[in-house]
């Protein structure tokens, strides 16, 4: 699974769990507690997976 970050703040974006934001935005960033649309986020490689 890829690691996907925020360009406003640089911290790891989460996916949007709520239904009808979902549609919309995808995304979520806790720390500039915002809804994020595919756009605002870069990718950076890949995520460990916790065993």
């Amino acid at each position: 699974m890829n690691m996907l970050i925020c360009k406003k703040c640089g911290r790891e974006i989460l996916p949007e769990n709520d239904k009808a934001l979902k549609k919309e935005y995808p995304y979520y960033c806790s720390f500039c507690d915002e809804n994020k649309y595919e756009f605002e986020c870069m990718g950076v490689g890949k995520k460990e997976a916790l065993i």
